[in-house]
């Protein structure tokens, strides 16, 4: 039973850390596998992709030139 709690643990902190990161591959995987279906879960990857690169885009918005 303690190996079986610190693999648990061991996926949830892998799973917390592919939140942090959006748009990386880690995170694109375990949305495709964990999801009902793979259409569903490439759906949810499609989003979370346009989500990621509408954030960078807000964040990296140039200030206009005077």
């Amino acid at each position: 039973m303690h190996i079986v709690t610190h693999v648990f643990l061991l996926m949830a902190s892998f799973l917390a850390l592919s939140t942090l990161l959006v748009n990386s591959f880690p995170t694109l995987l375990m949305r495709l596998f964990t999801a009902n279906s793979f259409k569903e879960g490439a759906a949810r990857a499609a989003n979370i992709t346009i989500m990621a690169t509408v954030t960078n885009n807000s964040i990296n918005v140039k200030p206009d030139e005077e």
